[in-house]
């Protein structure tokens, strides 16, 4: 149990019991420690890490909401020294949980797994320089993709 308190915009908000990924407010509690969104310059619900990425990329493919999971994964990138495959490993599951949740109520078929698998291999193919620019802001004088 790990006592934690954030600012939701009006008043502190204090959770006794936060699990690894939760956001409050515009932080995440990753399991050991507060990441600030705003710090790693995470835009909060976005897919994409440039301008033109986030243009084109969309959140929420075929009607699959993966922003959460793309929020999560770049905060993952921008915890100092987590390595590159964990947070692409991570990624790869939440995205087939949102399948998972959404397929059962309204997207049956295979096209979210398709969804799921074209965003995962992207990160763990394009995704080092993104890696490499938030383990330098987050304080990683050598990042390395592994």
């Amino acid at each position: 149990m790990t006592p934690t308190s954030s600012w939701d915009g009006t008043k502190w908000v204090t959770n006794t019991t936060v699990a690894s990924g939760v956001w409050v407010g515009e932080q995440m509690w990753n399991g050991t420690q507060w990441v600030y969104a705003k710090a790693m310059n995470i835009d909060l619900g976005v897919c994409g890490s440039t301008v033109i990425q986030r243009a084109l990329i969309p959140d929420a493919p075929l009607g699959f909401d993966f922003a959460i999971c793309c929020t999560e994964h770049d905060a993952c990138y921008g915890t100092k020294c987590a390595k590159k495959s964990t947070c692409d490993t991570n990624f790869h599951k939440c995205l087939s949980n949102q399948v998972k949740k959404y397929q059962q109520w309204f997207r049956p078929g295979f096209t979210g797994d398709i969804a799921a698998a074209t965003f995962s291999l992207s990160v763990s193919c394009f995704g080092c320089p993104a890696y490499k620019q938030a383990q330098i802001i987050a304080g990683n004088t050598n990042p390395t993709c592994d």
